[in-house]
């Protein structure tokens, strides 16, 4: 993991909204690419951005349960 996002994570458990927009704008299309990739093309266009939406909410409330130890922010976005 990248001292960038190491510090990312780190701002976002201490509760900071703009660490966590950050997090939005440099993975929102690689989450965007697995939640299609996974629920399919046909899946309507805002079912996919409230589950993207899904994604980074579960990371501003469990981001304590990222280890940076097993691996990066994108692989922990990926898995949710």
């Amino acid at each position: 993991m990248s001292i960038h996002e190491k510090r990312l994570i780190e701002r976002i458990r201490r509760g900071d909204a703009e660490a966590l927009e950050e997090a939005v704008t440099a993975y929102s299309r690689l989450v965007w690419t697995v939640v299609v990739g996974i629920l399919g093309p046909a899946l309507p266009r805002e079912e996919a951005e409230e589950c993207v939406a899904d994604v980074f909410i579960e990371l501003w409330q469990r981001a304590d349960r990222l280890d940076e130890a097993r691996g990066t922010v994108k692989a922990y976005l990926c898995v949710l």
